[in-house]
């Protein structure tokens, strides 16, 4: 069991104990109490306490805090946190990830498209951070350059929304690999492009972290790579574009050089947050141990009620156990 969820369940046990004697029923929402009868008629009051941070998926670690989108990869495009739902273009499938599986681009045609959707315009709040774990093959799809600039090791999108906020894996300078971000907005004019050379102990086919933030009261935008910052730089306030569809490894919306560009190699764990994460959350999840993509807890059960009987200041011999499940009443 997860460590967050034992913790809950022993904090209900402990409450449960301090109530004294006999429970009829226990069934109360999260951070809600409700008395229980007793055989002297008096009531007790078991208390239970919130999970915010509780998990449901074996091995899963909590999310920082606004967390609109996670696409895992695994065997589907399906984001387990909202919801959305999208399509994948091409052949490619999935392979092995930095978790379980992840999304597989082999060819030009492999991608991912997810419609537009209000969970998904995180552009219009406080920020933005895009973070996935990409893979990066030695080859690309395409024999073209982009400004004068060679395209290198499996260049292309990472994250984009059309005409929008983007993470790309590329080079726009003399140099084997770079980042680059182009927050979009408030109109399809305005380009807000910053871009860094990776360099050592950067290397293509290993999974590395990547992520971009964007905070609107300051105005900064940061690029990150296996969680440490590497450039950063200050935009003014603007809202990024995020209403148009949400695209993972391939363009879908000719902005320059054409539509035909698709990221080489494997993308896993696609995280969109409707904030700028700070230093201390991006290197969180470079270091995290396990995936953070799984559906957040809405309620929880009881699934052993404790014996019928007891005394007061006296444990349970069978104590009570909780389950908590995610909107779908899985556990």
């Amino acid at each position: 069991m997860n460590t967050s969820v034992s913790r809950l369940a022993s904090l209900i046990a402990i409450a449960a104990v301090a109530a004294c004697a006999q429970v009829d029923r226990i069934s109360a929402p999260v951070g809600s109490q409700k008395k229980a009868s007793t055989a002297s008629g008096t009531g007790a009051v078991l208390l239970f306490p919130t999970f915010a941070n509780a998990e449901s998926t074996p091995g899963a670690v909590p999310a920082p805090a606004g967390l609109r989108a996670c696409f895992a990869g695994e065997g589907n495009a399906l984001d387990v946190v909202s919801g959305n739902v999208g399509v994948k273009s091409g052949a490619g499938g999935y392979v092995p990830g930095r978790f379980g599986q992840a999304f597989n681009f082999d060819s030009i045609e492999d991608g991912v498209a997810v419609p537009p959707s209000a969970s998904l315009d995180v552009g219009v709040g406080a920020g933005v951070t895009m973070s996935a774990w990409i893979l990066a093959r030695g080859t690309v799809f395409q024999d073209t350059t982009l400004n004068g600039f060679p395209i290198i090791h499996g260049a292309g999108p990472i994250v984009e929304f059309d005409g929008g906020a983007q993470l790309w894996h590329h080079s726009q300078q003399n140099s084997d690999e770079a980042l680059f971000t182009n927050m979009i907005g408030p109109s399809s004019e305005n380009w807000n492009i910053l871009t860094q050379q990776l360099g050592l102990p950067y290397a293509p086919l290993a999974w590395h972290h990547t992520a971009v933030t964007y905070d609107k009261a300051s105005g900064w935008i940061s690029l990150y790579i296996d969680g440490a910052p590497r450039i950063t730089a200050n935009f003014g306030s603007f809202s990024p574009r995020t209403s148009q569809v949400f695209r993972i490894g391939k363009r879908g919306v000719q902005i320059v050089g054409g539509e035909a560009f698709s990221f080489n190699g494997a993308i896993d764990e696609v995280q969109l947050y409707e904030r700028a994460l700070t230093d201390s959350e991006i290197a969180q999840l470079a270091a995290a141990a396990g995936t953070m993509c799984v559906p957040p807890p809405t309620s929880f059960q009881v699934s052993q009620m404790p014996v019928s009987s007891g005394e007061s200041g006296v444990p349970f011999a069978i104590q009570p156990s909780v389950e908590i499940l995610d909107a779908n009443g899985d556990v």
